[in-house]
């Protein structure tokens, strides 16, 4: 039977490739107590090849502050990881960079593998590394992650401190990517941050991974307005 393609915004195969050095081309052991632990995932090669997703994000996601000094210098070190792997294994799958690509690798018969970063803080101080990560194919940046930074508040933090959204090294970041034709992604932004990002973008954003409210009642989750400006701005 033919599965209908699907496309998984989000995951983090990358971390256990990365921090544990697992080249995912067998089933992860897996756990009856929990249903994630940091040392598997449910994303492996064998699994890839018969799961009908054919495109998928890999996020980059350097944990922040501790125990790096530097997540840029991180990120990229997770890039290289991820460029390696791809190119090993390039029956199965193939590096979209660009929009344009995506389905010719599709219509090959391999899995459309796409980049995307999680968390402003791996830009660093610096809005010119932002044309690095452009060159590298990352297709969307998660704004925030669990903890306030420059960047702004996200939702962990925000309903217990002053929730000051979106910042103003925030503010610049948003144009820069949105001028680098990059996506911003709303995901685990504070409620303020949320509706700061929406203000002041000029293009479509993204909700790459999270629930709704009404369903589920977690601050993470969308709320009926937010849905409903989301679809205002055409976001995802």
């Amino acid at each position: 039977m033919d599965l209908l393609p699907m496309a998984d915004l989000h995951t983090h195969a990358l971390i256990p490739m990365y921090y544990y050095r697992r080249k995912l081309e067998t089933p992860s052991p897996r756990t009856l107590f929990l249903p994630w632990g940091p040392l598997g995932t449910h994303i492996d090669l064998p699994g890839l090849k018969v799961s009908g997703v054919k495109c998928m994000v890999f996020c980059v996601y350097a944990f922040n502050r501790l125990p790096h000094a530097n997540c840029f210098e991180n990120a990229k070190a997770q890039i290289r990881v991820f460029e390696t792997w791809v190119a090993a294994h390039s029956e199965v799958l193939a590096h979209a960079k660009t929009p344009s690509e995506i389905q010719p690798i599709i219509q090959s018969g391999r899995t459309a593998a796409i980049l995307a970063l999680e968390g402003g803080h791996h830009i660093g101080n610096d809005l010119e590394n932002v044309a690095y990560f452009k060159s590298k194919g990352i297709f969307y940046v998660t704004m925030v992650h669990f903890i306030n930074t420059p960047v702004g508040d996200t939702f962990l933090t925000g309903a217990f401190s002053s929730n000051r959204g979106l910042r103003p090294f925030g503010r610049e970041l948003l144009r820069t990517l949105e001028a680098q034709g990059l996506i911003v992604d709303v995901a685990h932004a504070s409620e303020k941050g949320f509706w700061d990002m929406l203000e002041h973008s000029t293009k479509p954003p993204i909700f790459s991974h999270g629930a709704c409210r009404t369903v589920c009642g977690h601050s993470r989750n969308l709320s009926d307005e937010q849905s409903r400006e989301m679809i205002k701005k055409e976001g995802l």
